[in-house]
């Protein structure tokens, strides 16, 4: 179980979960898209002084 901060989009056909362990470890969760079966369930801020961050898929201009 970890905290969701980010998600990114790698083509033609992964997914990446990118987030926090309760301990504060960072992790990364790749995967297929055909392959994704993912629990998303709510859980209390880990720092709830900061400012929420918008989760979900934004398109990165390339050069």
């Amino acid at each position: 179980m970890f905290s969701l901060e980010d998600m990114r989009y790698c083509d033609p056909s992964l997914i990446s979960f990118i987030g926090r362990t309760q301990e504060g470890q960072p992790v990364e969760l790749i995967q297929h898209v055909n392959q994704i079966s993912i629990l998303l369930m709510k859980l209390p801020r880990q720092y709830p002084a900061e400012p929420k961050k918008p989760i979900g898929f934004r398109l990165e201009e390339r050069e």
